[in-house]
């Protein structure tokens, strides 16, 4: 990587730390926000900004020459997927409605609003639970590259 790519990926990452930790700290209430803008509970909010957070501390870990093949770089990656499994496994399972909207492939002939909930749910379901078998595989490797260093 060149200093000048390596010197934009710093600059990126500390952008996406702080968006981060901008929407992170709107969900643990220290940034105040009017309840009725929160379509789910302020966890998920906080998660979400965690999210952000850990992809960030990842791009900042390969800009600064940490290797992907380590356990600390992979530790933030199992987070953040970690986190990513359970947005979606929220808005898949969680209680309460959910509004979607099908607008377009042969979803919109199934109807209305209820067809639209029924049918992000389910996809949401899939891909959250697509994300957490993702997120067990890179636990399993972290787990298993940490017992390799402590053996080193």
């Amino acid at each position: 990587m060149g200093k000048k790519q390596s010197a934009s990926n710093f600059w990126w990452a500390l952008g996406i730390i702080a968006m981060g930790a901008f929407v992170a700290l709107m969900g643990l209430g220290v940034v105040p926000v009017d309840a009725k803008n929160f379509n789910g509970p302020r966890w998920l909010t906080t998660v979400a900004g965690f999210v952000f957070i850990l992809g960030g501390c990842a791009v900042l870990m390969k800009t600064i020459g940490i290797s992907e093949n380590t356990p600390i770089y992979l530790l933030p990656v199992a987070l953040l997927v970690s986190g990513m499994a359970a947005i979606g496994l929220w808005v898949a399972f969680g209680p309460g409605e959910r509004g979607f909207d099908v607008t377009f492939g042969i979803a919109s002939f199934l109807g209305g609003h209820g067809a639209g909930e029924l049918i992000g749910r389910a996809v949401f379901g899939l891909g959250a639970l697509l994300t957490t078998g993702i997120a067990v595989w890179i636990w399993r490797d972290f787990l298993k590259r940490l017992k390799e260093s402590e053996d080193d």
